[in-house]
C-alpha cells in the first residue's frame, strides 16, 4: 500500500506544481461537489491554513463561497499559436524572410500598436501608387479606342430617339465613361488627359455630320426630282460606313426630316435648324401618337417629292436592331428620364415657392418674383421617340 500511496502523492503534487504555473486558471468547485480521491493538504495546494479550515468546515462560516473568476487564455500558449499561424501564412503567400519575422512579431504587438502599424502601412502603399501614376506615360488614344468611339458615336447620332443633334456629345461621354474601351481607371479625373478623349469624339461627331450632310446635297444634286435618291437608298448609304444600325422606318423618317430641313436651310446652321425643328414637334405633339403620326407624314412627303423605289418596304426589317444599337437608344432613354426628372424636381420647388410668396413677401421679407417655366423644357430633352 506504500507503493500506491506514494503514486498518488506524486500525481497531486505534480497538479499542485501545474496550478503554480499557469496562475490564469483557477479550478473552482462548487458547494456539494467532492472530488474523489486524496485530500490535498493546504500545504500542497499552496493555501493558507485559514483557506484550509474554510474548507474543512464550511458550515462554520455561513454561506462563504469562493468567487469563480471567469478562466483567461494562456498567454504564452495563445502567442505561440498565433506565431505558428503567421509563420504559415507567410510560406503560403511566399513572403521575404524579413516581412515573415515583422508578420510574427505583429503577433505580439497590442491591438493599439497594430492598428497604427496597419495605418501606416496604408499611407506608405499610397504615396507609392502616386508614384506609379505619376510615372506613366502620357495617354494616348489607341486604335482599339478610336474604332468603339466612332462605332459608338455613329450609333447615337442615327438613333431615331435622340433629341437634339448639337447636344450628342454630353452623351457620347457618358457612354465612354462606362464602356471604358481599354481606358486607364480615373482618367476622366485627369482633366489635361480626359481632354484628349473629349476633342476625339468632337472630332468624329463633326465627320459625321459633315458627311451626312454631303450625302444629303448629293441625294438632290440632279434637275429632275426622279433622279434623286431615294429615302432607302439615301439611308442605306448614310449608315453603309462605320455603324452597325440597320435601315428602319423610324431611322428614314429621321433622314427625311433632314432631307426637309437641308432643302431650305443649307448654311452652316443646317443642324441647329433640325434641332429647332425638333423642338417644336415635341411642343406640338403633346402625344407619343401625335409625334408618331407628325414623323409618317414627314417620310410620306419625302416620298412624294422624291423618287420613290417600290421594292425597298420587303428589305426592311423593323426587328433587326443591333446590340449596339439598342443599348445606346437605352442610354438615351435613360438621359431622357433624368432630364425629365430633373426638371419636375426643378417645377416642384418653384411651385413651394410660389405658395410660400403668395402674399406678394418671401419669408426674408423680400419682393417675390413670379417663377418663369421653360415650354421647351430640358435643354435638348424631353420626349424624342418618333414611335414609328
Amino acid at each position: 500500500m506504500s507503493d500506491g500511496s506514494g503514486s498518488d502523492d506524486e500525481f497531486w503534487n505534480t497538479i499542485g506544481e501545474d496550478v503554480d504555473q499557469d496562475s490564469h486558471e483557477i479550478i473552482a468547485l462548487s458547494p456539494g461537489r467532492s472530488v474523489r480521491g486524496r485530500k490535498r493538504t493546504a500545504a500542497q495546494a499552496g493555501l493558507s491554513s485559514d483557506a484550509e479550515e474554510v474548507s474543512a468546515n464550511p458550515s462554520t462560516h455561513g454561506s462563504l463561497t469562493p468567487a469563480t473568476p471567469s478562466p483567461a487564455p494562456r498567454q504564452g500558449v495563445n502567442n505561440r499559436n498565433l506565431a505558428a499561424v503567421a509563420r504559415r501564412f507567410a510560406t503560403q503567400k511566399k513572403l521575404r524572410t524579413e516581412q515573415a519575422r515583422e508578420l510574427e512579431e505583429f503577433t505580439t504587438d497590442t491591438l493599439t500598436v497594430q492598428n497604427i502599424k496597419l495605418y501606416g502601412r496604408l499611407m506608405a502603399l499610397e504615396n507609392r501608387i502616386e508614384k506609379i501614376v505619376v510615372s506613366q506615360p502620357p495617354f494616348e488614344i489607341t486604335k482599339h479606342l478610336e474604332e468603339n468611339l466612332t462605332l459608338y458615336s455613329n450609333a447615337v447620332f442615327y438613333s431615331s430617339k435622340l433629341a437634339a443633334y448639337k447636344g450628342s456629345v454630353a452623351l457620347n461621354h457618358e457612354i465612354t465613361k462606362r464602356m471604358r474601351w481599354g481606358i486607364p481607371p480615373g482618367l476622366e479625373h485627369n482633366a489635361a488627359e480626359w481632354k484628349k478623349i473629349k476633342r476625339k469624339v468632337q472630332d468624329i461627331i463633326t465627320q459625321i455630320r459633315g458627311a451626312a450632310k454631303k450625302e444629303i446635297k448629293d441625294s438632290v444634286s440632279a434637275a429632275d426630282h426622279l433622279e434623286h435618291w431615294d429615302i432607302f437608298c439615301l439611308t442605306e448609304k448614310l449608315l453603309r460606313k462605320n455603324t452597325r444600325c440597320k435601315v428602319t422606318t423610324p431611322v428614314m423618317a429621321r433622314v427625311a426630316l433632314w432631307r426637309n430641313v437641308f432643302l431650305k436651310h443649307q448654311g452652316e446652321n443646317f443642324w441647329d435648324k433640325i434641332d429647332s425643328r425638333l423642338r417644336k414637334l415635341r411642343k406640338d405633339c403633346d402625344t407619343q401618337e401625335k409625334l408618331t403620326r407628325a414623323f409618317k407624314r414627314i417620310l410620306k412627303k419625302d416620298q412624294d417629292d422624291h423618287r420613290e423605289r417600290s421594292d425597298y418596304r420587303h428589305l426592311v426589317d423593323e426587328d433587326a436592331i443591333s446590340d449596339v444599337q439598342l443599348r445606346v437608344d437605352e442610354d438615351i432613354a435613360a438621359a431622357s428620364r433624368l432630364m425629365t426628372s430633373a426638371t419636375n424636381a426643378d417645377d416642384e420647388e418653384a411651385v413651394e415657392v410660389d405658395d410660400e410668396a403668395q402674399d406678394g413677401e418671401t419669408p426674408g421679407g423680400c419682393s417675390a418674383r413670379p417663377s418663369r417655366r421653360s415650354s421647351a423644357g430640358p435643354a435638348g430633352g424631353g420626349e424624342e421617340h418618333d414611335g414609328l
